[in-house]
């Protein structure tokens, strides 16, 4: 917006100046409003007290025509809107004025006693009490010395007052603005003639120097030693400096180029090695990756082989204290088969007796029955004598007869007794041998599990051995593996770092050929 020292400067000067005098005509339309409302209060009061003086003394006449006459003549007077007097309650019953109502805001002061002051916009409404005096209770003989008679109410208008401070105000600013426009001008001629032509012809030769061919070999003209051509000294003697300093910066960027481009072909060289490096760095990396899960895939199967063994040999060890309490049980049975075998033998030995004896008791009763039958015989013989005999005889033959059949019987029966006894005693003998056949196998498979055991007990500490170096194993391919991808993971950061060494050197190449193109654009050295 405001691009020139001059146009800020005339701003400057312009805000400085308004704000000055815009403090300047507020502090006098202040204190002149200030002082217009004081006389303007005074006089008002002094207008007031003059109007209610007069009130009072045509009251103190006591002919109503007097009063209404005085108030209607102060009504009159220049700058009275409104006079009107509010009678109290004791002059309302003592005159039988019922309908002159007073204010509301005005009827404290029958009781206050004071004065009522309030501002209405460009007017002033001021009320007082009027108070019975000695002179009034000869006409108001229901009120007391001090009562209050009613409220005079004076409406002034303050519109001159107020016309006369806007008038006031409207020639200060006037004045003001004639006084900011005198001090703007001459200011501005001012610093036009003793320093904005000085600057703009500085200006203008520098401008020539500066846009023109840039020649660093040309000098400002100096022809009066005044500010100006102290200035041009100083600008002539900076231009030989830049002139010095642009040399040097010539050969500068002429070496910096070359070095710049050296450093970028090495740059490259170095980021086409490190991509290489990752390549292979990458191809170690994935080979650890695969080792490590196939190692990982070989513990887990060393963990699985362990558990199975260790299952294998539990099996094994609950096969081998099954086998064992089978073999303890065949011993114990071929053991009571043995003992059953003898007591079955000695069974057959009593059936052997018992058949000696039903042997001998059969021979008594053939022999009985004979000695019977001849006993029948003779008791034949004797006649009658030998018949109570015969009976006997008889008897002891049917006796002998069913012992006999009895015999018979039993005979039978002890012999089936004994053949039943001796096929147990055959069978109870062959299980016998079979269990100690049994037995000696399976203690020869006892003695052949107690080796399986040792074997799977050998191959399961065997397992566990292989699973701990399995486990040592991928502890280390991890520590490999994250020893590789740190390889890696620096190499990529070397890569990174390659690369933006490889832009900067590319950048700085080019900003190197661009500053040699500029300074090519400048001349100076002088041709000779």
């Amino acid at each position: 917006m405001l691009k020139t020292i001059k146009a800020k400067a005339i701003f400057t000067l312009f805000v400085a100046t308004f704000g000055a005098f815009s403090l300047l005509f507020f502090l006098i339309s202040n204190d002149y409003e200030k002082l217009v409302k004081n006389q303007f209060q005074h006089s008002l009061t002094m207008l007031s007290s003059s109007i209610f003086q007069t009130i009072k003394e045509s009251m103190n006449s006591g002919d109503p025509q007097t009063i209404n006459t005085a108030i209607q003549n102060a009504s009159t007077i220049q700058g009275v809107e409104q006079l009107h007097v509010y009678p109290s309650d004791s002059v309302k019953a003592l005159f039988s004025k019922q309908n002159d109502s007073t204010p509301s805001d005005l009827a404290p002061l029958f009781q206050a006693q004071k004065e009522f002051f309030e501002e209405r916009g460009k007017s002033v409404r001021i009320a007082f009490s009027l108070k019975a005096e000695e002179s009034c209770l000869a006409c108001h003989t229901n009120v007391q010395k001090g009562d209050v008679l009613g409220i005079s109410e004076l409406i002034i208008s303050a519109q001159e007052s107020y016309d006369n401070i806007a008038s006031a105000k409207r020639r200060v600013v006037f004045f003001m603005v004639g006084v900011l426009v005198l001090v703007l001008v001459s200011f501005s001629l001012f610093f036009k003639k003793e320093i904005f032509d000085v600057i703009e012809k500085l200006r203008f030769m520098v401008f020539n120097v500066a846009k023109g061919d840039c020649d660093l070999t040309k000098r400002l003209e100096i022809k009066h030693y005044d500010e100006l051509g102290v200035v041009s000294s100083l600008i002539n003697e900076f231009l030989s400096k830049i002139q010095t300093t642009l040399n040097v910066v010539k050969q500068s960027s002429s070496s910096n180029l070359t070095s710049s481009e050296e450093l970028t072909h090495i740059a490259a060289l170095l980021v086409e090695k490190l991509s290489s490096q990752i390549e292979a760095i990458a191809q170690v990396h994935h080979s650890i990756i695969a080792i490590r899960t196939e190692t990982n895939e070989s513990y887990t199967l060393s963990q699985m082989s362990s558990k199975n063994l260790k299952e294998a040999r539990d099996f094994l060890g609950k096969l081998f204290l099954e086998l064992e309490s089978s073999v303890k049980s065949i011993q114990n049975d071929s053991q009571h088969e043995k003992e059953l075998a003898m007591k079955t033998s000695q069974l057959t030995a009593h059936a052997e007796q018992i058949k000696s004896v039903l042997e001998a008791i059969e021979e008594i009763a053939s022999q009985t029955n004979l000695l019977s039958l001849n006993a029948a015989i003779e008791a034949a013989r004797a006649g009658e004598h030998g018949r109570g005999f015969a009976v006997v005889a008889d008897e002891v033959r049917k006796l002998a007869e069913k012992t006999q059949k009895s015999l018979e019987e039993i005979s039978v029966v002890v012999h089936a007794i004994s053949s039943g006894i001796s096929e147990v005693s055959t069978e109870i003998a062959k299980s016998s041998e079979n269990a100690v056949v049994i037995s000696s196998h399976s203690q020869t498979l006892i003695d052949e599990a107690r080796k399986s055991d040792e074997k799977l007990s050998l191959a399961a500490n065997n397992a566990e051995a292989t699973m701990i170096k399995s486990s040592q194993s991928l502890h280390h391919i991890e520590a490999l593996v994250d020893v590789a991808q740190t390889m890696v993971s620096v190499a990529e950061e070397t890569k990174v770092t390659s690369l933006k060494f490889q832009t900067i050197a590319y950048e700085q190449a080019q900003k190197s050929n661009e500053l040699q193109t500029t300074l090519q654009a400048f001349h100076s050295q002088n041709d000779a």
